[in-house]
């Protein structure tokens, strides 16, 4: 039980359902509506970073076709 409370607030939760990446800068869920201030790559080859005011967010390179995922990553670096 300690381990799960533990890892909860260290985890960063991971994007699921629709996901909207606007490349003016915003990234919209079901139930959010924020702007991006930055991208973490450094583990681009697993997932991104995706910093919001609010929080953090993962998106895993397993969540997407292979394809989608670069063009994402290429996008992302090249517009935010």
């Amino acid at each position: 039980m300690w381990l799960r409370v533990a890892l909860c607030g260290w985890l960063t939760p991971t994007l699921s359902g629709a996901v909207d990446i606007d490349f003016s800068g915003r990234l919209r869920t079901q139930d959010n509506d924020e702007p991006i201030r930055s991208v973490g790559f450094k583990f681009a080859f697993a997932f991104v970073v995706i910093v919001t005011p609010q929080r953090r967010w993962l998106l895993w390179r397993d969540s997407c076709r292979d394809g989608d995922y670069r063009q994402l990553l290429v996008r992302l670096k090249r517009e935010l």
